[in-house]
């Protein structure tokens, strides 16, 4: 019985790797990054007695799977939104300029929204023909959309205040974690 236990505590032991979060950063895929004022915005994978969440979110617009919303809630309090609107293949897509009304009917341009995640207000939005996405892979059909972006960023509350933004996300439906 001891070398029957023994084997299979062995098999146990064997079949474990270190790939327990199974956020898919070995292959690319599901990241994002981005940089504004110094600080790396980045999503997170939490977990907390079994339960996960992987904090970066990937929505298509139902009526045309070709407009994204990406969201990243980051660690350090900075959460940001993507809206790329009309991805018909690979090249540039303009940033437009965003307004906070713009945020009740998203799919209207193409822009960025910067939330403050500990206060829940927006707090700085792209400014237009300052940037633009650069998507340098897409399939619609699998759900694969991959680029950058950069762009002026504009203060909600002093509009005078300008900061740019720049980052590279690599999505993939098909193996984006729940």
């Amino acid at each position: 019985m001891k070398p029957l236990i023994i084997c299979l505590m062995a098999l146990l032991l064997g079949s474990c790797n270190n790939d327990d979060d199974n956020n898919n950063t070995q292959n690319n895929e599901n990241t994002f990054t981005a940089t504004f004022r110094g600080q790396t915005i980045e999503p997170e994978q939490l977990s907390s007695g079994g339960v996960g969440d992987f904090t970066l979110n990937v929505n298509r617009n139902t009526d045309d799977i070709n407009d994204w919303q990406i969201t990243v809630r980051s660690p350090v309090d900075l959460d940001l939104t993507l809206w790329i609107l009309d991805v018909t293949g690979t090249g540039t897509y303009p940033i437009a300029t965003a307004n906070l009304s713009d945020i009740t009917n998203p799919y209207f341009s193409n822009s960025i929204f910067l939330e403050n995640g500990v206060t829940l207000s927006y707090t700085d939005l792209s400014i237009g023909n300052t940037g633009s996405f650069e998507i340098t892979e897409y399939d619609s059909d699998r759900g694969i959309i991959v680029g950058t972006f950069s762009c002026d960023m504009y203060d909600t509350t002093d509009p005078g205040i300008i900061t740019p933004i720049e980052g590279e996300f690599n999505i993939n439906l098909e193996t984006l974690p729940l």
